[in-house]
C-alpha cells in the first residue's frame, strides 16, 4: 500500500541535534581510523623496500658470481635488466631513489636494511 502525505504526520523522524551527533561521532571514529591507516601503509612500503633491496642484492652477488664482475654504481644496474636477472630497474614504493654503495643497495628514502643486531651502521630499517 503506498501511504498518502498525511499519513506520515505522526510519525516521528530525526532531530537536528540527533544527526549532527552521529555526524560527530563518525568523525571521530574517522579522526582515529585515518592516522593508523597512513602509519600500516607507510610501515608496508618500508618493508616492501627493505624487501626489494635484499632480492636486488641477491641478484648482485649471483651476477658477480655468474659473470666475474662486481655491480660497482647504480649505472650498473642496468646491467641486471639486460641479462636478464631482473625484470626491470627497482623501484621504491615511497619514491626513494635506489642507488649503489660499496656492495649494497642503499634507499634515499628508508635507508639500508641490516638485520637486527648487525654491526652494519644503517639510517633505517626495521
Amino acid at each position: 500500500m503506498v501511504k498518502d502525505a498525511n499519513s506520515f504526520r505522526g510519525e516521528r523522524g530525526l532531530t537536528l541535534i540527533e544527526v549532527l551527533i552521529v555526524v560527530f561521532i563518525i568523525s571521530i571514529i574517522l579522526a582515529i581510523l585515518v592516522p593508523n591507516y597512513s602509519k600500516s601503509t607507510e610501515k608496508a612500503q618500508e618493508k616492501l623496500c627493505f624487501a626489494t633491496e635484499k632480492m636486488v642484492e641477491a641478484q648482485m652477488e649471483l651476477y658477480r658470481i655468474d659473470v666475474g664482475e662486481e655491480i660497482a654504481s647504480t649505472e650498473d644496474l642496468y646491467k641486471l635488466v639486460e641479462r636478464g636477472y631482473l625484470k626491470e630497474l627497482p623501484v621504491c614504493p615511497a619514491h626513494g631513489e635506489y642507488r649503489i654503495e660499496g656492495k649494497s643497495l642503499f634507499c634515499s628514502k628508508h635507508g639500508h636494511y641490516s638485520a637486527p643486531g648487525a654491526a652494519d651502521d644503517h639510517t633505517g630499517g626495521p
